[in-house]
């Protein structure tokens, strides 16, 4: 299908035939009778070419695809040859009836017309011809089906567009089963180029974005499915090079290509190659190296287009790469494995302490001649909580650099606002540094990760299914130093694992994503199992080595007591507090591990210069060790962390809200209002709680669960009543009366006292009695939650109840509550509540918690209240 370069060229070289035989035409005598001869020749043309033309065709179709008949008969140029042929023949048949005189200026007319149709015709019949050749060349062939791909996707004839896609995997598919490899290498070009041309165009347009965007999707889909069914039938056939050309198209091409990179899936492109390497590994095909080699370069070909840190396409490069070695490793391809260790360590991996030290001294911008002032930078608070970030912060998530990039950014500025103008370029081009090291930084912790995971899975596979893969394990750990290599001669690449048991233990509790729960998520891990024991094992593995190369955690330690320097952030301190913590949770799960690890020590002899039992067992004392240490560490730094402001306001709140609650003190009283002038010569007695808590409840970065609130609430809420209680029985004026302590004479006395009351005008409502005295008490007089008392028809008292800790088990008391008023003092603050909390002096791990109220109860009237002493002394 000509485009409009190529239609505007037909037009003009048409014009310039037109033209000719109108000159031709006027200038010499011409007979009609030749006309006859052009039909007849035209005829005789039309009849061969097109039945040899649809005879080549439908060759063509049985080789490749249908598709191709469908091109041929929709071909505009298959038509327009067609229609003038007929069109000429016809007119040439009439011409040749004529006869041209003189005086017939109009004949000659149309003998122009006639002759200048006929030049044409062999003009189309020559570009039919070339036509004709490239169909049947397939390769040509194959770029005509890609303009026509272009031209329907333009004309938004996606399911004809659709179709056509699907003849180029057809064509590609058959060319390998007749060992035409160079066709389908070819055809995957055309496909490659199909995304690239239609991708860049949607991304030039603006308008109706969104529905270019699904049109794009469905289209794409279609081509990358023909990279998967064309690859299928090259594993199926061994054809590397096709293989390794699909490879590349995939993993290569897609990542070095910017506009692509924005427009496609990459989840779909990790699902893809997922399913290229699977097939390959199955297979055992030779070009599965470098499928490998593509999938390890994916990062940084995805950097240097970009140049940003996409974390998110990080992880699902990590997922993908991890899935990658499942496959390998499930496969038992040991050295495909080989192979792949061998490229990372060549060109990618890292020390972690040496590249964090490289950004680290980035940072301070040394050595760009730019004449900073070195004591502005190193005493920059931006400058120092970066260095902070990198050392310990990143590590701990690499998940989520935002607001890390957010505080380079924010120095970048800070320093650049001062630099003339001429160093600005030579500044950008130092911080361009700065980013290189952090991407290399981030991708490195994101390595280290997978290596992680990876020695899991062998762990996992080996207690699951009895398939002992600690070959693998023993490659990953020793793979750049095996121990036939001399230890003075250089052998050109890094360790895979760099063995640095900060660092990986970091990793084991929060793998990257500052989560400590991040190795329990792995839920359907396989058939719905769970990996993270295994994770544990392969940690405690690591440690094991880690000490045996005579390497340990460093605390910030001196004279045995936590040492930071006095200008020490809390960041600092909040991230060991929080670090010493987590491990401290997680070492009865180590130890567990590693006890079941030394039951089957001798298996993991491979992985250890000296016995494996010997290493463990040294292990095993260094954590017991460590766990000791860490211990007198969190108290050290319970004590210089402050307390959250925040957290102390909500734990002062749940005990007022408890104390809400629980208090029922206006149930039994008279709450009367403070009024300065009409309470001044009250007397106001304190009622006080007073208690040592953990400050870890109170320190910003501790998860330790807050109890006991709504206990200490409560107890202050029975502190009340027994101060009820207590001023009563005090109050010698009150009548009493001594009874035994039997279940006729309680309530026979109860019903007195009531009598006693009534008599004096009054109206007695509540009770005071002892949960075990309430036991002697006839059921029928209580209700069913024992809150009330039925004396008789016309009276029923409260109870007032108190915990089993009261003072008073021996009196009852039986009251009208207007006897009594209750007056709180509030404090300034206008609760009738106080609560202070602040850091025991003595103990600086601990805070002093003070709950006061104080309040005034003054009895007004003797006669509406009676006690009765039911003493186990009294007869």
């Amino acid at each position: 299908m000509p485009d409009n370069r190529r239609l505007e060229e037909h037009i003009s070289q048409g014009l310039l035939l037109v033209i000719f035989s109108f000159a031709l035409i006027y200038s010499i005598d011409i007979s009609t009778n030749i006309f006859g001869n052009i039909a007849t020749s035209l005829a005789a043309i039309l009849a061969i070419v097109f039945s040899i033309s649809i005879l080549a065709i439908q060759i063509v179709v049985n080789k490749y695809n249908s598709t191709i008949l469908e091109f041929f008969k929709k071909n505009k140029w298959t038509q327009f040859t067609l229609i003038i042929f007929l069109i000429t023949i016809i007119l040439s048949i009439i011409i040749s009836g004529l006869k041209i005189s003189e005086s017939d200026s109009y004949i000659k007319l149309i003998c122009a017309i006639g002759f200048a149709l006929f030049l044409i015709c062999l003009y189309s019949f020559w570009q039919f011809f070339n036509l004709m050749l490239n169909i049947i060349d397939p390769l040509k062939l194959g770029t005509l089906l890609k303009k026509w791909i272009i031209n329907l996707y333009n004309s938004d004839k996606q399911e004809e567009c659709v179709k056509v896609v699907f003849s180029l995997g057809d064509i590609s598919i058959k060319s390998i089963g007749v060992n035409e490899v160079a066709t389908t290498v070819g055809y995957l070009n055309y496909i490659e180029e199909i995304v690239e041309e239609i991708v860049e165009e949607i991304v030039e347009e603006t308008a109706n974005k969104e529905n270019s965007n699904a049109k794009i999707n469905v289209i794409i889909n279609r081509l990358l499915d023909q990279y998967q069914r064309i690859y299928a039938e090259a594993i199926k056939c061994e054809e590397n090079l096709v293989i390794e050309s699909i490879s590349g198209k995939i993993l290569y091409s897609t990542f070095r290509r910017k506009t692509i990179l924005y427009e496609i899936d990459n989840f779909q492109i990790f699902r893809l190659g997922l399913t290229l390497v699977d097939k390959a590994v199955e297979k055992k095909v030779s070009s599965k190296d470098q499928i490998i080699s593509d999938i390890i370069d994916i990062p940084q070909k995805f950097y240097d287009n970009l140049s940003v840190i996409n974390c998110h396409f990080l992880t699902l490069y990590h997922n993908f790469l991890f899935d990658v070695n499942r496959i390998i490793i499930d496969n038992n391809d040991f050295d495909l494995y080989e192979h792949e260790l061998h490229i990372l360590s060549a060109y990618d991996i890292q020390s972690l302490d040496t590249i964090r030290k490289g950004l680290s001294d980035s940072l301070v911008l040394n050595n760009q001649d730019l004449d900073l002032d070195d004591k502005l930078i190193n005493n920059s608070s931006t400058c120092k909580q970066l260095f902070w970030q990198i050392k310990y912060s990143l590590p701990k998530n690499f998940t989520n650099i935002s607001e890390f990039e957010k505080q380079l950014e924010h120095y970048k500025n800070c320093i650049s606002n001062g630099l003339e103008s001429e160093k600005i370029t030579k500044f950008n081009t130092a911080f361009d540094t700065i980013n290189e090291k952090l991407y290399s930084y981030i991708y490195n912790l994101y390595i280290q990760k997978f290596f992680f995971q990876i020695g899991s899975h062998i762990l996992y596979v080996q207690e699951k299914y009895g398939k002992n893969n600690l070959n693998y394990i023993y490659e990953l750990w020793y793979h750049t130093r095996p121990e036939n290599v001399p230890v003075n001669v250089i052998t050109g690449n890094e360790t895979t694992i760099t063995f640095e048991p900060f660092r990986l233990t970091q990793l084991y509790l929060y793998g990257g994503k500052n989560s400590v729960g991040w190795k329990n998520r792995f839920f359907g891990y396989d058939n719905y199992n769970y990996i993270s024991g295994s994770i544990t094992r392969y940690y405690v593995l690591c440690i094991c080595k880690c000490l045996e190369l005579n390497r340990k955690i460093k605390f910030p330690i001196q004279n045995g007591r936590i040492h930071f320097s006095e200008n020490e952030n809390n960041d600092v301190l909040e991230f060991w507090y929080r670090f010493l913590i987590d491990l401290k949770t997680e070492y009865k799960d180590i130890d567990n591990h590693l006890n079941k690890l030394i039951l089957n020590s001798d298996s993991y002899d491979l992985l250890f210069k000296s016995p494996a039992k010997e290493v463990m067992m040294e292990t095993k004392e260094y954590l017991e060790e460590l766990k000791n240490d860490g211990e007198i560490l969190i108290e050290d730094l319970e004590s210089l962390l402050p307390i959250d402001t925040q957290k102390v306001e909500k734990f002062k709140e749940d005990i007022k809200s408890g104390y809400e609650i629980t208090s029922s003190i206006n149930k039994f009283v008279q709450i009367n209002p403070y009024n300065e002038s009409e309470h001044s010569e009250l007397e106001f007695t304190k009622i006080e709680r007073r208690m040592l808590i953990q400050k870890n409840w109170f320190i910003k970065i501790s998860v330790q669960l807050i109890t006991g609130v709504f206990k200490i609430s409560k107890s202050t809420a029975w502190q009340e009543i027994q101060f009820l209680i207590k001023t009563i029985l005090d109050d010698t004026n009150i009548r009493r009366e001594n009874i035994r302590k039997t279940n006729e004479q309680i309530f026979s006395s109860i019903e007195q006292a009531v009598d006693y009351i009534s008599d004096n005008g009054y109206t007695p409502d509540t009770i005071y009695i002892h949960k075990n005295l309430i036991e002697l008490l006839p059921e029928k007089y209580l209700n069913l939650l024992k809150k009330i008392l039925i004396v008789d028809e016309s009276t029923t008292l409260k109870i007032i109840k108190i915990h089993d800790e009261s003072l008073f088990i021996d009196q009852i008391i039986i009251f009208d509550s207007d006897a009594i008023n209750w007056t709180y003092k509030p404090k300034d603050s206008g609760e009738i509540l106080n609560i202070e909390i602040k850091e025991y002096e003595e103990n600086r791990s601990l805070c002093a918690l003070i709950v006061q109220t104080f309040v005034s109860c003054t009895i007004v009237n003797n006669e509406m209240i009676k006690i009765i002493d039911a003493s186990s002394d009294n007869e």
